[in-house]
Order: structure tokens, then C-alpha cells, then sequence
């Protein structure tokens, strides 16, 4: 499949992961998008490091996550102990040598487990397309390699202050991106905002 096509079925597939559970509270009366703003979402940063096979081509890089539904990270006695999210993340790498850059871009689905007032493990699919930027000295051109991935995350976090209208976390897990001539892994620490 070219690589046009792999990125808008992407693009059609993460679309749908952020617009369904929208329509849904909107559906049922629980706020979402067009009743209570940005209520329900989750943005978060991470900073990156990469295991294995990318660590020989790329160094420290960073992550932007967007999390769409009401299972993201929240404490309380209300919360149920198992509960859903779909995510939407974007990755960079810096590279080494002749790579300039490693991209990857995906959507997916995590299962969230409480256990505790503020603790929580998770772990889901990426279905991603990796986009690596190789650069030459000798031409002084770059060419992209990119393809489909399809990935696993996992991982745990700590809900850090929880007030009335956002709450804040910190989440450490591990990432792996199958699908290439190599695994794509790495670690990111990330913090994050969830608005209730």
C-alpha cells in the first residue's frame, strides 16, 4: 500500500477514535465537545528515549498525546476500576548519522486499570505511520522511508492533583512499534493534563 493511502487510513481511523466518544456523551447527555468544550480530553507531553534498534539511529526525542473519552486518568471512589481511552500521539527523534529524523504518528485504544485512589496501569494498540528522514552529504538531498506500523504500549501513572475542573498526571511505560526491517522502541515519561 503506498504511503499516501497508509496515511489516510490513518488519518480516517484516528478521526473516528476522537469523534466517537464525543458523539456518544453528546448522545447521552454527558457533556463532551459541543456542550462542555474541551471536557473529557487529555493533553500530555512526553519526553522520549529510545530502546534497541532505534537507539542506534536516533537520540532523545519527544511526544505530543491527545486523549479523547471520560476513561483517562482521574482519582476518586466514583471511578470504576476498568475503563477505556483512545489516543491520538505524535513522536520525534532526532537521528544520528545519516538519519535526520524519526517520525511516528499513530491512534489507538487503551484499557485503563485503577488500582488505588490515584494509581493506574494501561495498556493498548497503535496502528501508526513512521516516517524516517534520511539526508545526504555527498548530494545534500533528503529522502523519506515510511510505512505502516502497528505497535503496543503499556505502562503506569499516578494521578498527582486532582481538582474540580482538571487534574494532572505522570505516566512511564514503554512503547514498541512492529511492522519495519526493524522494532521501533522506546520509553516516554509523560505529564499531562486531563480536563474534566
Amino acid at each position: 500500500m503506498p504511503l499516501r493511502s497508509r496515511a489516510a487510513v490513518i488519518l480516517t481511523l484516528s478521526t473516528a477514535l476522537l469523534v466517537a466518544p464525543h458523539l456518544a456523551s453528546a448522545q447521552f447527555g454527558m457533556g463532551g465537545m459541543g456542550a462542555g468544550g474541551l471536557g473529557g480530553s487529555t493533553f500530555a507531553f512526553s519526553l522520549n528515549t529510545p530502546q534497541g534498534d532505534l537507539a542506534k539511529e536516533a537520540g532523545n526525542g519527544f511526544g505530543f498525546m491527545y486523549v479523547a473519552g471520560r476513561g483517562g486518568p482521574r482519582a476518586g471512589a466514583a471511578e470504576a476500576a476498568w475503563s477505556g481511552r483512545s489516543v491520538l500521539s505524535y513522536d520525534y527523534f532526532a537521528g544520528k548519522g545519516a538519519l535526520a529524523s524519526a517520525q511516528i504518528f499513530g491512534g489507538g485504544l487503551d484499557v485503563i486499570h485503577r488500582s488505588g485512589a490515584r494509581f493506574y496501569q494501561f495498556g493498548g494498540f497503535r496502528p501508526a505511520s513512521a516516517t524516517n528522514t534520511y539526508e545526504s552529504s555527498a548530494t545534500s538531498q533528503s529522502r523519506l522511508r515510511g510505512g505502516f506500523r502497528f505497535g503496543f504500549t503499556g505502562g503506569l501513572g499516578v494521578t498527582l492533583l486532582d481538582g474540580e475542573s482538571s487534574a494532572t498526571f505522570v505516566e512511564a511505560g514503554g512503547a514498541i512499534m512492529l511492522g519495519g526491517s526493524t522494532q521501533e522502541r522506546w520509553v516516554p515519561i509523560r505529564i499531562g493534563i486531563r480536563i474534566k
